[in-house]
């Protein structure tokens, strides 16, 4: 088993992060999956150490982490990227207080991130039935209408989507149990099973979602001489690239004049869809797959403002008799 290296002594505190790096590696590989620490070798190789690997540890403090970001900057990646290599690094500088006891920047993380080139990618809202269907209607590629439609109508993820096969569609229902990477790891991206035992379940479709998914099927079965149900649903003989779903999505919320959302809030739009037209919260639960229901209440679940429009009418009414 893999043992820490010494606390504080000696010539701890000369090390660099280069000569610190690979014993965090071995840490790393006895709690995390291996396609988790090939993410993180891979950002650490291309973009961490590069700026910090000749460094001493105890050199590194919250101006030379500012510089970071600036450096990082030059890149010009998304916000996801950036939310990444920060959380990366506030993992490793932990590591480094703990055991080299040295001071703890990862604390302070937080508090110096600066706007320049580090945003929050939180949710920009969800998608209304009126919304959706403005969208759709500029979705003129059958693989991606049928995507999209899969996702605003079943609330699925995007990795469990971009992994289904032909085969995991089977009477009416998605198969879910399996997702998708959305890193390379040896020139492909990996699928893996579900991140929790509730992840894996059946998803019941919609009459018109399943025609849409049948037709989609039947265009594989002409369109490609080495069709067999192996294939992915979306896609074909080869998934959908994420950043390439992420681009087209773009692209139609720009030509449809809607406003721009995250992939992951067709889940939530899905999740507030349901809730407003009053289905209980614990089937939602059991739909997305989620292990706690208030998971579900506090994250997925939104209100609209027909909802509030109805909740003020109960009250005026109430009020009116009282």
């Amino acid at each position: 088993m893999y043992n820490n290296p010494p606390r504080k002594g000696g010539d701890c505190m000369d090390k660099t992060v280069n000569e610190v790096y690979d014993n965090y590696i071995k840490y790393l590989a006895l709690k995390n999956k291996i396609t988790t620490n090939e993410n993180i070798k891979y950002k650490f190789k291309n973009y961490i150490l590069p700026f910090f690997g000749n460094m001493k540890i105890n050199e590194v403090d919250e101006n030379t982490y500012l510089e970071f970001q600036v450096y990082l900057k030059n890149f010009k990646y998304s916000n996801s990227f950036y939310e990444q290599v920060h959380g990366m690094c506030k993992n490793f500088f932990n590591y480094l207080s703990t055991i080299y006891n040295i001071k703890n920047i990862s604390k302070n993380i937080e508090s110096i991130k600066t706007d320049v080139v580090y945003k929050s990618n939180q949710s920009k809202g969800t998608f209304t039935k009126k919304e959706f269907k403005k969208f759709i209607k500029c979705v003129d590629n059958k693989i991606y209408h049928t995507l999209f439609t899969v996702l605003f109508f079943s609330g699925i993820r995007k990795g469990e989507a971009l992994a289904l096969t032909i085969n995991d569609f089977k009477n009416n229902c998605l198969v879910i149990n399996k997702t998708i990477t959305k890193e390379l790891f040896n020139g492909k991206r990996q699928i893996l099973v579900p991140k929790t035992k509730k992840s894996n379940r059946i998803v019941k479709l919609d009459f018109l979602t399943c025609i849409q998914l049948k037709q989609l099927i039947k265009y594989y079965s002409t369109h490609y001489s080495n069709f067999n149900t192996n294939f992915f649903l979306f896609g074909g003989d080869k998934p959908i690239a994420c950043t390439t779903l992420e681009r087209k999505k773009n692209e139609y919320c720009k030509k449809a004049g809607v406003k721009q959302i995250r992939i992951h809030d067709f889940r939530h739009s899905h999740a507030t869809l349901l809730y407003n037209n009053d289905v209980k919260v614990k089937m939602i639960q059991e739909r997305l797959g989620h292990s706690d229901i208030n998971i579900t209440l506090n994250t997925y679940v939104h209100t609209d403002k027909e909802q509030e429009k109805r909740l003020i009418k109960k009250i005026n009414l109430i009020h009116t008799i009282f």
